[in-house]
């Protein structure tokens, strides 16, 4: 018979400030997990960071417009120039779409490795978190994180030392 002795390590900024044991963490995740008011949160906060996305990727276009013009130009000048006579409006719009997509991608390609910051928070770990401090009663803010740490259960010791 082994007893469940798993321990978790509430680290604040990467200083141990305490330990849960796992009914504690499960009843903080079911907590979590029961908040409807979370799930409204975090779907809020995504398309508030994608419409900062959006908004980057706008202030972009005008660089990725000239480069994307610039590149057009300098391959076939000929075609740039019929383009522009032909229906310039057109050509406008289109390269104004193009270059919006293009400066889309640049800023959703640096979201994924970091290089762009869109201000993404998940408001599950958040709350989580700081139910875990208030049950500690630690008033430190700050990176919250939880490790697991294996303990022997009362059978393993007894199992140990019997053979």
């Amino acid at each position: 018979m082994q007893l469940d002795q798993t321990k978790w390590a509430v680290m604040v900024n990467g200083v141990t400030v305490g330990h849960l044991d796992s009914t504690q963490m499960d009843m903080l995740e079911e907590e979590v997990r029961g908040d409807k008011r979370l799930l409204a949160a975090q779907v809020i906060h995504v398309l508030v960071c994608i419409a900062r996305g959006a908004i980057y990727s706008a202030q972009r276009t005008p660089l990725a417009m000239f480069a994307f013009t610039l590149v057009m130009a300098v391959q076939s000048p000929d075609d740039v120039n019929r383009q522009i006579t032909d229906n310039a409006a057109a050509w406008f719009t289109a390269n104004a779409l193009i270059s919006f997509v293009i400066a889309f991608f640049s800023v959703f390609f640096g979201a994924l490795i970091n290089a762009q910051k869109l201000g993404y928070q998940n408001q599950f770990k958040a709350r989580k978190a700081e139910l875990a401090r208030k049950k500690l009663r630690v008033a430190a803010d700050g990176d919250v994180s939880f490790h697991k740490e294996e303990g022997l259960g009362l059978g393993e010791i007894s199992e140990a030392t019997s053979k």
